[in-house]
């Protein structure tokens, strides 16, 4: 059995015109220290470029959320990794090791 989960978001009603608007989920945002903003948007970056080469959206590999756990918690191994919600055994053996390579790089940055 397959479990999807995908974050809907919110309508909000505009003020001026009275007419409903998605608004977007925000609340990862909170979830990073300005420290963590450069490997998130490296993590963002490789998501994007990898959903173009794979023709797939990217909340497919991972949402907004998910990449700000990643980019605070810094995992070192797969394991780790799988300790992120919505972060199971396939999307680690197909994404994990892309992404914990990203995570040596900007650690390597860190420490020179």
């Amino acid at each position: 059995m397959v479990v999807v989960y995908e974050a809907v978001a919110e309508l909000v009603p505009n003020k001026k015109t009275g007419a409903s608007s998605r608004q977007r989920d925000e609340t990862w945002r909170a979830l990073l220290q300005d420290a963590d903003m450069p490997l998130f948007e490296t993590l963002r970056s490789w998501r994007a470029e990898k959903c173009k080469q794979d023709g797939i959206p990217p909340y497919v590999i991972c949402n907004n959320k998910q990449l700000a756990k990643i980019a605070a918690s810094r995992p070192q191994t797969l394991s780790a990794l799988m300790q992120i919600e919505g972060f199971g055994q396939a999307k680690a053996k197909k994404y994990g090791q892309a992404m914990l390579e990203l995570l040596v790089v900007d650690s390597e940055k860190s420490t020179s």
